[in-house]
């Protein structure tokens, strides 16, 4: 089966559509190369799928609360700040606050998050 990008360029299709599409693909290719590197989404040694699967679907809820980060430094300070701005040290950052926060608030500290239910951990 060919992929939109495929099929333009089977049809021969001008420049000016091909640009777009093809713009369009680098950025899904930067955003699969950033879960892959940057938040680890496909971990050694995960030889059960299920293990494997969700460790892919946290690193797409991490890449949303980053792609929300961006929104705001967007809105704030405009399209050049989220331009500078560094996905592997804002990872790095993230990550150095959770095992500070970690290290405060030790994992037996959480265990009556258990009892909630979805409606009330909401």
């Amino acid at each position: 089966m060919l992929s939109p990008i495929d099929s333009v360029y089977q049809t021969g299709a001008s420049t000016k559509v091909r640009l777009p599409q093809y713009r369009q693909r680098w950025k899904i290719e930067t955003h699969y190369q950033r879960l892959t590197e940057q938040l680890h989404c496909e971990p050694q040694g995960l030889t059960h799928p299920r293990a494997a699967l969700f460790a892919f679907a946290m690193a797409i809820v991490a890449s949303n609360a980053l792609a929300l980060v961006q929104a705001a430094l967007r809105q704030q300070h405009g399209r050049e700040a989220v331009e500078e701005l560094s996905y592997y040290y804002l990872v790095i950052f993230v990550t150095s606050v959770w095992e500070g926060m970690h290290i405060v608030v030790p994992t037996p500290s959480w265990r009556f998050v258990r009892r909630f239910c979805a409606a009330q951990l909401a």
